[in-house]
């Protein structure tokens, strides 16, 4: 074991792994906590309600590609921030050369938001189309009585 350069190292030692324990006993309690049948069930639907109608699946699948879309751009983003953070970290106190314009990154961080937009927006019109579509029999939900659903004529 290498010697310690100042005596108070071992316990920050000791306090870092503690409070790392404690953290992760804290979320495995509030993890292991909300694990009912219906919290399951409503994390597979990754939030959205139970389905009321026979139209639902096309809001479904609009949702589950909404989450998609943003997981992705999400691990993209964190992933370049990772990278940015590990390439360019100051190895000496000097100021590096900073550049005045990138116009190639500038128009693609303004088209490409457009870009998902846009593909968001037809997806959900193609839902919307599906949804209001009039068909040959319609077909009733029935509200129970434990519910606090009401009869939809579609």
């Amino acid at each position: 074991m290498a010697p310690l350069r100042y005596p108070h190292e071992r316990h920050d030692v000791s306090r870092r792994l503690a409070a790392g324990v404690a953290a992760g006993t804290l979320a495995l309690v509030g993890l292991l906590a909300g694990c009912s049948a219906e919290a399951v069930a409503e994390l597979t639907r990754l939030g959205l309600p139970e389905p009321a109608s026979d139209r639902a699946p096309y809001i479904g699948n609009l949702w589950n590609g909404s989450w998609i879309a943003a997981g992705i751009v999400g691990v993209i983003v964190w992933g370049l921030i990772g990278w940015a953070v590990l390439r360019y970290r100051r190895r000496t106190a000097a100021m590096p050369k900073q550049n005045r314009y990138n116009l190639p990154m500038e128009i693609f961080y303004t088209v490409v938001p457009f870009i998902i937009v846009g593909v968001l927006f037809y997806f959900t019109i193609i839902a919307q189309n599906r949804v209001t579509a009039k068909v040959a029999e319609p077909t009733q939900v029935a509200a129970t009585p434990d519910s606090d659903a009401v009869t939809v004529m579609v």
